[in-house]
């Protein structure tokens, strides 16, 4: 996007939407950082370290922000998992988007228990076809 202090204009977020800002530079994920809290969004993932982060939440509670919208945040992003790859990089942040979302009940459990596979909702409608196929 060209301005990362609007690039979530135009998307309908809610509070089921999960954000992850990874730009080319501190200034910019701020930036963007900034226009995800003003949106519903429950999940914020940043990709940068722990000191970047300190930084960054002194930042914020600078600008007026408090501990509610600070919780939204996860930075560094994903699971801890040893992941060095962009791939494996981008599987731990969706482990930890997944995790949140259960955790905090976003996402309904949606199993047939006779079989033990998900039948529906939230993009897995594959396996529902595959499972009554």
């Amino acid at each position: 996007i060209d301005d990362f202090k609007d690039g979530l204009a135009g998307f309908t977020i809610n509070e089921e939407t999960s954000l992850v800002i990874a730009t080319r530079g501190h200034e910019h994920d701020f930036d963007a950082a900034l226009a995800a809290l003003k949106s519903p969004a429950s999940y914020i993932g940043i990709v940068g370290s722990r000191k970047k982060r300190a930084s960054f939440r002194q930042s914020l509670k600078d600008l007026g922000y408090g501990d509610r919208d600070l919780r939204r945040i996860r930075m560094p992003v994903g699971l801890p998992i040893g992941s060095v790859t962009p791939e494996e990089i981008a599987v731990s942040i969706m482990a930890q988007i997944i995790q949140e979302r259960r955790e905090y009940g976003k996402i309904p459990d949606r199993r047939d228990y006779s079989c033990g596979r998900t039948l529906e909702a939230y993009g897995y409608e594959q396996a529902a076809a595959a499972s009554t196929g």
